[in-house]
């Protein structure tokens, strides 16, 4: 990420500006954060992530197109043994495995129909955290091919 300062002015940087939650054992930053909750700071007039730079300075470089993820699910924690390096495909199947993306609890579609049964729900092969229920497919397409059917009969 280009020329830093020494580790140790990172390492009191980081200090000073978070906060140690003894229960969790998470370093929560105290500084600026993004929209989604993630700590951010300037360095060399660059945004960079806050939980990005303390991997770096306690654990070593990031390798490029690779991603920080939280173990913790703590957009704000800064601790380095929270912080796993990964894929950002390793990074959807931890969020399928701990149930914590966008409306992964509801357990009913818009119209009502049960969508916790695997067999009423469609997962996109290429990413299965979006779920779609096939009853709803099925009358959207009968819907669709009816409508089709009437235009032509004219």
């Amino acid at each position: 990420m280009g020329l830093r300062p020494s580790n140790t002015l990172m390492t009191d940087y980081l200090f000073n500006n978070s906060m140690t939650i003894p229960e969790s054992g998470c370093w929560i930053w105290m500084g600026t954060t993004t929209q989604k909750g993630y700590g951010r700071l300037m360095i060399n007039y660059k945004t960079i992530r806050a939980h990005r730079l303390a991997y770096e300075v306690f654990k070593g470089p990031i390798p490029e197109n690779i991603l920080v993820c939280h173990q913790c699910d703590i957009p704000t924690c800064i601790n380095p043994n929270h912080l796993f390096l990964g894929t950002s495909n390793d990074n959807i199947q931890d969020i399928i495995i701990k149930r914590r993306w966008f409306n992964s609890n509801k357990i009913h579609c818009k119209r009502g129909h049960n969508i916790m049964d695997e067999n009423n729900i469609y997962r996109r092969p290429n990413n299965p955290i979006w779920r779609f229920c096939k009853q709803c497919r099925r009358e959207r397409t009968r819907e669709y091919e009816k409508g089709l059917k009437s235009k032509w009969k004219n």
